[in-house]
């Protein structure tokens, strides 16, 4: 027998009472109405109703599953009602938040591209720097780099951003090239300020953390690529902003025998805004894009430091 007309049949019995008004709603025969319930009971391994020649009731493992199981049968029906219905227009508003910077730019022509798909999407974007609760600010969805989560609110893995140390020619020939990474207790840090002031490397025995002092902290990815290209110290950067200037010899990558974990980018949805059909239809389209797009940007001109 069909699970979930067995589970349509449990609800049926709780609501009408007995399995004569069951059968009658359902349009079954009575036989067929006791056969279902017999078999979920046989399926679940316990007894659902107490029966008597007078009444029937709910035992207690029946109160306990009652809930979870009208919730399943209504999202399942929901879910044939949408695969049995034509493709409808997306429609709605929503209110995003992305993090600033080049990320927030990369993501600007994501977000861009989605509109231009539903010409019935209208859209609020806040570019925010700090990490958002999208359900004390009132956001559909949220983009963040880290591992924030809040209550009630579901994550979605967007991709990851590897890093690395980089730093000037410049700069390491005149103060030395760090061996290890105690060694940058030595050294004038360029720190992007979000990311705290613990640096952990991997080593070969395990994880390596270092406090680090910085000479410079900004919220600004360029800034700090300006700042070490001019050989103002060594800077924790995710390799898709400062590949290009490692390309064009303006930096050098430093300590790669101690890698850096990868950050990863992450969506962040209110539960009850899940099932809503443009918030689906965004997050379906971000995680497509945004996943198997490649990370790039065009390293600016940094004139060079006055001797």
């Amino acid at each position: 027998m069909d699970l979930l007309d067995n589970l349509r049949t449990f609800l049926a019995v709780v609501e009408d009472g007995n399995f004569s008004a069951a059968s009658r709603r359902l349009k079954v025969a009575v036989s067929v109405v006791k056969k279902r319930i017999d078999h979920l009971e046989s399926q679940v391994g316990v007894v659902l109703f107490e029966r008597s020649t007078r009444s029937m009731s709910l035992t207690d493992a029946g109160r306990r599953h009652l809930l979870k199981t009208r919730a399943v049968v209504n999202q399942l029906d929901q879910l044939l009602s949408q695969m049995a219905s034509q493709p409808t227009r997306v429609e709605g508003r929503l209110r995003v938040k992305v993090p600033t910077g080049t990320m927030g730019a990369f993501l600007g022509e994501k977000l861009n591209r989605f509109l231009d798909l539903h010409p019935g999407i209208s859209m609020e974007v806040s570019l925010i720097h700090r990490p958002v609760n999208p359900i004390e600010e009132g956001f559909d969805l949220c983009v963040e780099l880290g591992s924030t989560t809040w209550p009630g609110v579901a994550h979605f893995a967007l991709r990851s951003i590897k890093r690395h140390l980089v730093a000037s020619p410049r700069y390491l020939a005149k103060r030395g090239t760090p061996r290890v990474p105690g060694d940058l207790v030595m050294h004038d840090i360029l720190n992007y300020e979000s990311r705290g002031l613990i640096w952990t490397f991997q080593g070969k025995k395990g994880p390596l953390e270092v406090r680090i002092n910085p000479r410079l902290s900004s919220n600004s990815a360029l800034h700090l690529m300006e700042a070490a290209c001019r050989g103002n110290g060594i800077c924790l950067m995710s390799e898709y902003i400062s590949q290009p200037f490692v390309e064009r010899g303006d930096l050098v990558a430093v300590l790669d025998d101690y890698p850096v974990a990868d950050l990863w980018a992450c969506l962040h949805i209110p539960e009850d805004r899940l099932d809503l059909s443009h918030v689906q239809a965004l997050r379906t389209h971000l995680l497509a894009s945004v996943s198997t797009s490649g990370l790039q940007i065009q390293a600016p001109a940094i004139p060079a430091p006055a001797r």
